[in-house]
């Protein structure tokens, strides 16, 4: 759970100083990319653990801890986690999961609303 709010905390920090603007305007520079590529790169690594992780629960063999995935969600990984969650129908009926993957999912759509808003004003 420290972990959790720790990424998060990060997370919420790189949103503000993305947000941040120079003199000539609003200016996200370099984060969007990295952001992009967080989505990038673990989306599908987030979408191959959900089905590892179905695959080992399904011949109760060991597991990937619930904050692992949480923490790659927050990271970026947040599409791949509703794509393996849909997918391998894992993780659907844990409402504790659920709520939690819920607000990351929400922190990153506002994420995304925002700097698309910011966007069209600086147009």
């Amino acid at each position: 759970c420290i972990r959790d709010s720790v990424w998060f905390v990060a997370a919420a920090a790189l949103l503000i100083a993305s947000l941040s603007s120079d003199s000539n305007g609003y200016s996200p520079g370099l984060l969007r990319e990295l952001y992009f590529c967080g989505v990038v790169l673990l989306s599908p690594v987030t979408v191959i653990l959900f089905g590892w992780d179905k695959w080992r629960a399904k011949r109760e063999g060991s597991r990937i801890p619930e904050n692992t995935l949480h923490t790659l969600a927050l990271m970026g990984g947040w599409p791949g986690s509703v794509l393996g969650q849909t997918l391998f129908r894992h993780k659907t009926v844990k409402p504790g999961f659920r709520f939690i993957l819920g607000l990351i999912i929400a922190f990153h759509v506002i994420v995304v609303a925002v700097v698309l808003i910011q966007d069209l004003r600086a147009e």
